[in-house]
């Protein structure tokens, strides 16, 4: 926008920029290898519009951001002909939230409108050998300057780890000494104000071996991809739900979903930021002030002729809880066919662990795991099962015997956050098939 019309004072990009097809973020891995890429490029990229912007801008990113990398933002701001100022935030998560509530965006803004005291300004960054330079000018004081770099050189732009270091100033040189092995590195000036900019990253080799992450204990690589795959391309099943989200939310998965939250805040979206595979997931956000204590869910009802009364239903999904604003998820199977309803089936996850009809079993935080759940429907004696595929222990199986005394038919499958709480969770690759 702030390339198509001239009217505005200023424009401050966050974390989108232009020249994606080229980035290795979600955005540019998608438009790569689209057969539209020439098209977007001319029409739709932000840099076929820059050579417009003449007014001053402000770009916020986070280090890691999973759609606009680092070198497509910096790329971006170095192409308008206005004035540019970066700010890269270690640990910035993608959302509105963290732009709106970046108090620089504030700052900048008073300093062109109101003639406020202007963001510290950064020049370009210079190395030789292990000394890093770069100049600044502060209308407001130095408060800190740090020096942050990243000796990996091989992981794409958003999985790279970056380290925060003291740096030196000296009048207006900020000075820095670059560990050994670094690959590239920028500054960051906060001023007294706690107003924080950053200077533009430079590729910078520096003696030395690239870092390497040290393994967490029994680690193992899950291709969660690969296991939603197997689901759905499995011999002999029906297919009642499988969506990897990819393409948004299907049609069949849109007719399941169940959430009513006067307030808002409450709800079932699409998400980017944490993904199992792909480039999509669900975030499953609850409130306290959402309309029934059952919802949000994923409600599969089966009635009538459409009943499961024989063969083996199985129900496979990828979930993340944060440690930190995570809620409890459950999934439950239920014939409500009967009076009263029969309840066959609870399996609880937390950000501890895992529980199936009461049986607990220890889980891991901040990780992606896969759940396969399955039920033997109309078959005497047998128990449900439902195994955890996770990078840290690996593959794990809990079995139950059901809550009645038999499973006889289901008619209804449910995945929902219950209780009127505060908090979310992200799923990806939801697969529900009954045997044939």
């Amino acid at each position: 926008v702030m390339g198509v019309d001239s009217r505005f004072k200023f424009a401050i990009p966050g974390y989108g920029c232009g020249f994606l097809s080229d980035s290795t973020g979600h955005q540019g891995r998608a438009i790569a290898a689209g057969k539209h890429r020439d098209t977007v490029d001319t029409y739709y990229d932000g840099s076929a519009y820059f050579e417009n912007v003449t007014m001053p801008t402000l770009w916020i990113n986070g280090m890691n951001d999973f759609h606009f990398d680092m070198p497509a933002m910096q790329q971006s701001a170095a192409s308008v002909k206005g004035p540019a100022t970066l700010r890269f935030e270690l640990g910035m998560k993608h959302g509105h939230g963290p732009v709106i509530h970046t108090e620089e965006c504030y700052v900048f803004a008073d300093s062109v409108v109101k003639k406020g005291d202007p963001l510290p300004t950064v020049g370009k960054p210079t190395a030789e050998g292990n000394v890093a330079k770069v100049e600044i000018e502060s209308a407001m004081g130095v408060k800190e300057v740090a020096l942050l770099y990243t000796t990996d050189a091989e992981s794409i732009w958003p999985d790279k780890t970056w380290h925060s270091i003291p740096a030196t100033l000296e009048q207006t040189t900020v000075t820095g000494t670059l560990p050994s092995g670094t690959f590239a590195f920028c500054f960051t000036v906060t001023d007294e104000r706690d107003a924080r900019v950053s200077s533009a990253f430079l590729l910078h080799a520096v003696e030395g071996g690239m870092e390497k992450q040290a393994p967490a204990s029994h680690a193992a690589e899950v291709d969660f991809d690969a296991l939603f795959r197997e689901e759905v391309e499995a011999p002999g099943v029906k297919v009642l739900i499988a969506d990897d989200f990819e393409n948004g939310i299907s049609d069949a998965l849109s007719r399941i979903l169940e959430v009513e939250d006067p307030a808002g805040v409450a709800g079932i979206v699409e998400w980017y930021d944490e993904v199992a595979s792909g480039g999509k997931s669900l975030r499953i956000k609850n409130s306290a002030t959402v309309a029934q204590s059952h919802q949000p869910s994923l409600s599969l009802w089966l009635r009538g002729n459409q009943g499961i009364t024989n063969g083996t239903v199985t129900i496979a999904f990828d979930l993340f809880i944060p440690s930190k604003g995570g809620s409890l998820f459950t999934v439950y199977a239920r014939d409500y066919s009967r009076k009263p309803g029969q309840h066959h089936f609870s399996l609880i996850c937390t950000e501890q662990g895992t529980s199936l009809n009461g049986k607990p079993m220890k889980g891991t935080t901040d990780q992606w795991v896969h759940y396969k759940a399955t039920l033997p429907v109309g078959k005497v004696g047998e128990h449900v099962e439902v195994s955890t595929t996770d990078p840290i222990f690996g593959t794990r199986a809990l079995d139950a015997p059901f809550l009645q005394t038999e499973c006889n038919e289901v008619t209804w499958i449910g995945l929902l956050l219950p209780k009127k709480s505060e908090g979310c969770v992200y799923m990806d690759n939801l697969v529900i098939t009954v045997s044939e």
